[in-house]
């Protein structure tokens, strides 16, 4: 079996707690087939409370990068 390393890039002026891991956690989840694309832009336009958000384990993720303007 092989490791394998997913780049993710997140860009944005202000982030809320633990945003970047529910995004990168939905984009793997979409991946495998688990959650669909149309079904994250539907969450994006339309927001609900109730519904299944995949948050990716802190473990792995790195903070590479901050610009400051």
């Amino acid at each position: 079996k092989q490791d394998k390393m997913l780049i993710y890039y997140v860009s944005g002026n202000r982030f809320l707690h633990h945003m970047v891991r529910y995004l990168t956690g939905t984009m793997v989840e979409i991946s495998r087939g688990k959650f669909t694309i149309e079904s994250f832009l539907n969450l994006l336009n339309n927001p609900e409370k109730n519904v299944q958000i995949f948050k990716a384990p802190p473990q792995g993720l790195i903070l590479y990068k901050v610009d400051y303007a």
